[in-house]
């Protein structure tokens, strides 16, 4: 103790003034390999996360080691799968886990299922293929369907599993090495010296867990193929375009990529089928650049009918369809029917082509007849995607058409009666004053749906956008 009066000085632990003196020394590149390692520590540590919790939940990963689904699953990503029940059928347009039906030794297939088949099979088919698979795949094949993508989380396995070991070597070197550079560096030389051992045994334990956490998965994994994303995704996992779609809630959606029989799946989950009638061909290309399937051809008289009891003819709604034609006769596209013959009684609700090329609705009788149409025809044998979209204002209709994710025409439009009955794509009842006749739409469609709601223009141009 000091003399009286006087104060004593106080000690700075020898270990605090070490670490200010190290923060202050800590180069800006030192610094910044610093925060890089520990960045690249912290993001294996949420890979091997990742690969664990679906053990937990009873879920499966699955690394990817072919090319069969790129872009939208690369090699190196991991699926995270979720256990498919028995009584749910797969979804079409979903990427699925199933046993390989051409082999006979387990193999497991990650694949995008875009089809069921009337003999209660599914066609598959892997994105980057040009064509499907060529062997239909029973409903009691599929084990799983995909909830969860990551990015690059198996490159590793892959590495180990092709042969690669060049790569997996570097691999590994580098996460022992910023598992030690992101220790703590202000702690003194001797301490950290002690603390080298256990940074490069958690590095060897994280990779080991990160790699044998799907090794069974990827060990009877394959592909076939005939040719990344870096964030976490759920969005691959159906195609683009069905996505859009599905986000919107339709009544019914029906891809049409049926391969031949008489129903037409309702691909939006509330189990609507449609019946094909008349149909000219199935199965002709599809009208969607980067989504696979198929489209059909309705030929002069083909039609698809709701199958379900009849519903109340809602006033506000939207209608939504792919087409291509030449047709010079025009014909109905999709509307409303108070039967689903040839030729109904009551008809309206109904978006047709004039045989010039264009675009019409409201042409049906109605006390005061209003229509609005496009300015240019559109029978140009190329595919163009038509959306319909009404809005009930009391003793009228406010309705846009819009042709390839763009307004084309907006107006008023004719009263709609109310009545029961179903929808319908293709040939119908074409009515007018005094006429009601039966006419059929000469030309190929493809993913068609109906909203019990309005679309906005903002919502129609994503789709189009999502094709």
């Amino acid at each position: 103790m000091g003399a009286p009066g006087q104060l004593t000085p106080r000690r700075t632990p020898t270990r605090t003034v070490m670490a200010d003196a190290t923060a202050a020394t800590l180069s800006w590149p030192r610094l910044a390999l610093l925060v890089a390692s520990r960045a690249y520590r912290a993001s294996l540590l949420v890979l091997v996360a990742v690969a664990l919790a679906p053990l937990v939940l009873g879920w499966s990963s699955y690394a990817v080691r072919t090319g069969s689904m790129e872009p939208s699953i690369a090699v190196g990503d991991i699926v995270v799968a979720q256990p498919l029940p028995e009584d749910t059928p797969p979804d079409i347009g979903r990427v699925m886990v199933f046993e390989n039906p051409a082999a006979d030794d387990g193999q497991l297939l990650v694949h995008r299922v875009i089809a069921d088949l009337d003999d209660g099979t599914y066609t598959t088919a892997g994105d980057a293929n040009p064509l499907p698979d060529t062997t239909p795949v029973p409903r009691d094949a599929f084990e799983a369907r995909g909830v969860l993508l990551a990015p690059y989380a198996g490159l590793p396995l892959a590495w180990l599993q092709n042969g690669e070991l060049l790569a997996f070597a570097l691999w590994l070197s580098l996460t022992i090495a910023a598992f030690v550079l992101a220790s703590d560096p202000s702690r003194p030389r001797r301490r950290h010296k002690r603390r080298r051992p256990l940074a490069v045994a958690a590095a060897i334990g994280v990779s080991l867990t990160l790699v044998l956490a799907a090794t069974a998965a990827v060990a009877t994994f394959t592909g076939t193929t005939s040719t990344g994303s870096n964030s976490w995704t759920v969005g691959h996992f159906r195609q683009p375009y069905v996505s859009a779609v599905l986000a919107d809630r339709p009544y019914l959606l029906h891809l049409l990529d049926e391969e031949q029989g008489t129903w037409a799946a309702d691909s939006s989950g509330n189990g609507r089928t449609g019946r094909f009638t008349s149909i000219g061909a199935h199965r002709t290309p599809g009208g969607l650049p980067n989504n696979h399937g198929y489209s059909v051809h309705l030929g002069t008289a083909g039609r698809v009918v709701s199958d379900t009891p009849a519903i109340g003819a809602p006033d506000t709604f939207t209608l939504e369809v792919w087409f291509r034609t030449t047709t010079t006769r025009g014909g109905p596209l999709m509307g409303f029917e108070s039967s689903r013959d040839a030729r109904s009684g009551t008809n309206d609700r109904q978006l047709a082509m004039t045989p010039s090329g264009r675009l019409v609705y409201g042409a049906w009788d109605a006390p005061t007849v209003k229509t609005i149409q496009s300015a240019r025809s559109y029978n140009d044998g190329r595919w163009h995607h038509a959306v319909l979209v009404a809005n009930n204002q009391g003793s009228h209709q406010v309705s846009t058409v819009y042709v390839d994710g763009a307004p084309v025409a907006s107006d008023s439009t004719s009263r709609t009666s109310y009545y029961t009955g179903w929808w319908r794509i293709g040939a119908g009842t074409l009515s007018g004053p005094g006429t009601s006749v039966a006419a059929g739409f000469d030309g190929h469609v493809d993913n068609a749906a109906v909203y019990l709601s309005p679309l906005s223009g903002a919502r129609v141009a994503a789709h189009y956008a999502a094709r």
